[in-house]
């Protein structure tokens, strides 16, 4: 499941799927990490960390970066936010501490001001095709962000959010990066508006269905720090254009001159949801050199769109192409098909 601090479910499953799906769905992202840069060496510091092209990003918009190991292996996945004075990064997913002292041991002499704000930053995201509406209900008078990495800060009698256009699940989304001492009256109003339009906070087990429908993969399930962006499907969160960072000469010589052994793939399966872990056996010979396992489950669930199990899982990359067949080694008797994410019989794909 996924790692949060949510209980798995606060009303059943299925209407948090059909929140997030229809309606709308609120998602108190309790483990995301936030953190404030200053300084005017600020942007040419973190660009020299992470994999994206954060000195391209102005005031008022942010892009998504990953902060790798000097060998190229995630660490964590973030969001970075440019205001005029300071870059706040969310931490969404990866340990939070690891990221701290990563950025603080390059801090040599930079003029950078490093600030841990989670303590006092709470993040919450809101999901679905009404979460717009839901939003505006609580900034009437506000404007809000309309194209993807946008984001705009917010007040209304009080209360305090910078909302950013972005989804954790894959969908149509808002984060609301919010003071700690506004987090529990706004989660409230945002709950309450929900019920207003069908919609409801949502818990662990909806979340996972979703985000694996979606193709979205998750620090500690589908992601550690021994797999590579190319591997698991984050490339979108690299520039290939930027000059050094940190771990870039082995991300950009396996984007250029090679590829990876594995691919993080969709894997569609029967009505049974197989084990998580189980390994993979290739149904044909093709592409398969006889050493050992084709492939491993990391996330299995039951898919709504589907009407069947689906997968995340690690094949080896001459075997990532939809079609292929799989066999589970262990605990089932399932067959597996790669299939393209996010599913195409999604009603939200095309939005």
């Amino acid at each position: 499941m996924l790692v949060t601090m949510l209980p798995d479910t606060y009303t059943d499953p299925a209407t948090e799927y059909e929140a997030l799906t229809h309606f709308v769905g609120i998602i108190d992202h309790a483990v995301a990490g936030v953190l404030r840069l200053r300084g005017k060496d600020r942007v040419r510091f973190l660009n020299a960390m992470v994999t994206n092209d954060v000195s391209k990003v102005g005031p008022g918009r942010s892009c998504p970066a990953l902060i790798t190991t000097t060998k190229g292996k995630v660490i964590a996945e973030l969001l970075v936010l440019a205001r005029a004075d300071e870059l706040v990064v969310l931490v969404l997913q990866g340990p939070v501490a690891r990221v701290v002292s990563t950025l603080e041991s390059h801090i040599i002499a930079d003029d950078v001001e490093l600030e841990h704000a989670s303590e006092q930053f709470a993040v919450i995201a809101v999901e679905g095709p009404k979460c717009r509406e839901l939003v505006w209900r609580l900034f009437p008078r506000e404007p809000l962000p309309m194209e993807a990495f946008a984001f705009t800060e917010n007040d209304y009698q009080g209360l305090f959010a910078t909302v950013i256009r972005h989804s954790v699940v894959g969908d149509k989304g808002m984060l609301m990066l919010i003071p700690r001492e506004h987090h529990e009256r706004i989660k409230s109003y945002l709950v309450q508006g929900a019920v207003g339009l069908d919609g409801t906070e949502v818990g662990r087990a909806a979340w996972n269905m979703r985000r694996v429908e979606k193709g979205r993969p998750w620090f500690g399930i589908d992601v550690t720090e021994e797999n590579f962006p190319a591997e698991c499907g984050l490339e979108t969160h690299v520039s290939y254009e930027k000059g050094c960072y940190l771990g870039q000469e082995t991300i950009a010589r396996m984007h250029y001159r090679g590829h990876p052994n594995w691919k993080l793939v969709g894997l569609s399966g029967g009505s049974d949801v197989p084990p998580v872990g189980a390994t993979l056996d290739a149904v044909a010979a093709t592409g398969s050199d006889g050493a050992g396992p084709a492939g491993r489950i990391t996330s299995a669930v039951y898919s709504p769109v589907l009407k069947h199990s689906l997968c995340l899982g690690y094949v080896r990359a001459a075997m990532a192409e939809p079609g292929t067949g799989f066999s589970v080694r262990e605990g089932s008797a399932a067959s597996l098909t790669v299939v393209e994410l996010p599913l195409k019989g999604d009603p939200q794909h095309a939005k």
